[in-house]
């Protein structure tokens, strides 16, 4: 009678409740476990790097793999590029990382469905071992760019332009494509200099130097190559594109007089352009840039001789 009764109640349907409840604590259980299995990873792997970029790689995919998600997006402040990370979704969970009252960045986690809360629950655990990674890395990164950045106009270093022309040669010679070079310099700077003082002169090289900045596309990379002359590197940009820049800056300048006190100075440049060829190197490419920067200002001074 007792054996009756047993094999009628495990034949009864279960109540859809109860079997929600059991695939929602057995959906958990799975979750906890690859929760786990998710930290040890990071807090193995985070540490192993000091690549930005590498680390948040490293971290959306042993995150992915605890739990899905579609997308996930970081700005370390605004304006800055973002870090992304698969692809855009309507459904967002927005964090403000802060390590020690030191503010890291933002992220946003996307999917296309709404998180359920111990989702949630689950990726603020493992943000929390990305914290002092991100700390680091950060830091590292701006020891790297300080050593890239010329202190007095914030531009790129003549370390930093040599790097990249050699980057920016390699991949043109082994892809294709294009690349110019534009060299400046500023007229009457030495006369500036020694009229009014190196403070005065300083003020219009930062000047100059914003200027170039401002009129530069995203994609330029401007540089201080020494004293008051200064590079622009231009991947993918041939004859027509850099000619444009050209008219652009000579423009800009005329129209952005340094003001400071009561002294008024008109940033004026002589500029020469460098094409990359196949038979090209960083010396010759240079050189060529050099030389269209002097005799522009041959014709310059000549022109206003005459004048």
């Amino acid at each position: 009678m007792s054996l009756n009764m047993t094999s009628a109640a495990l034949r009864r349907p279960m109540p859809v409740r109860d079997l929600h409840a059991l695939r929602t604590s057995r959906a958990m259980a799975e979750l906890e476990l690859r929760r786990q299995q998710a930290i040890m990873r990071l807090a193995r792997q985070l540490p192993s790097t000091l690549d930005v970029h590498a680390m948040f790689s490293l971290f959306a995919g042993i995150a992915g793999d605890a739990f899905p998600f579609d997308g996930l997006r970081f700005m370390r402040a605004a304006g800055d590029p973002p870090f992304a990370w698969g692809e855009e979704a309507p459904h967002h969970a927005e964090y403000s990382l802060r390590l020690n009252d030191e503010g890291l960045g933002e992220m946003v986690l996307m999917r296309d469905r709404p998180f359920a809360e111990y989702e949630l629950h689950v990726f603020e655990d493992l943000l929390a071992y990305l914290l002092y990674p991100l700390r680091n890395g950060l830091l590292y990164q701006d020891t790297l760019l300080m050593a890239s950045i010329d202190g007095l106009t914030g531009v790129g270093n003549r370390k930093s332009f040599d790097e990249s022309i050699q980057r920016e040669l390699a991949r043109v010679e082994r892809y294709g494509g294009e690349l110019s070079l534009l060299i400046l310099d500023m007229d009457g700077f030495k006369s500036v200099n020694d009229t009014h003082g190196h403070v005065v002169g300083d003020a219009l090289l930062r000047h100059f130097a914003a200027v170039i900045k401002a009129t530069a596309r995203t994609s330029d990379m401007v540089f201080r190559f020494g004293g008051d002359e200064f590079a622009v590197l231009m991947p993918e940009t041939g004859h027509d594109g850099a000619a444009r820049l050209v008219q652009r800056l000579r423009e800009a300048m005329a129209n952005a007089p340094m003001v400071h006190g009561d002294l008024h100075v008109e940033p004026r440049s002589s500029m020469g352009l460098a094409h990359w060829r196949a038979d090209t190197d960083v010396t010759a490419l240079v050189e060529q840039a050099d030389a269209a920067l002097y005799a522009d200002k041959r014709e310059r001074r000549a022109s206003m001789s005459a004048a």
